[in-house]
């Protein structure tokens, strides 16, 4: 098997080594604001994602972002809602734009689920 020595290759750029330089430059991986490079529509986990990389919550996870959706009365998206849901691959997208503008208007609570309403019982005995 004829293998070039290292030193062939030096210093000469490939189709490959050019594609992987632009796909992985950092600044095309930060998202600073609501008007940069954002996509058209979120999932759950992409959008859990967007929330902690734009520092809306630190814990987000698609779970969380769920859970929230279930849970409060005023969520946006929706049948019969402000936004409806859009549908990729039988996952539910939601518009960026809106969700970001929710999440910071109405953050989740950053204490967790809050405390409990009633004392808990004790077992029998």
């Amino acid at each position: 098997m004829n293998r070039p020595s290292e030193g062939e290759f030096k210093g000469e750029t490939t189709p490959f080594h050019e594609t992987r330089e632009k796909c992985c430059a950092k600044e095309d991986r930060t998202v600073t604001g609501p008007q940069d490079n954002l996509p058209p529509e979120v999932t759950f986990a992409t959008g859990a994602r967007l929330l902690v990389e734009q520092e809306i919550d630190a814990n987000a996870t698609a779970d969380s972002v769920r859970h929230i959706a279930r849970s409060r009365k005023d969520w946006p998206f929706g049948e019969g809602r402000e936004h409806p849901y859009g549908s990729v691959a039988n996952a539910r997208t939601m518009n960026t734009l809106a969700f970001l503008k929710y999440f910071t208007e109405h953050p989740p609570n950053p204490t967790g689920r809050g405390r409990d309403r009633q004392p808990r019982k004790r077992p029998a005995q």
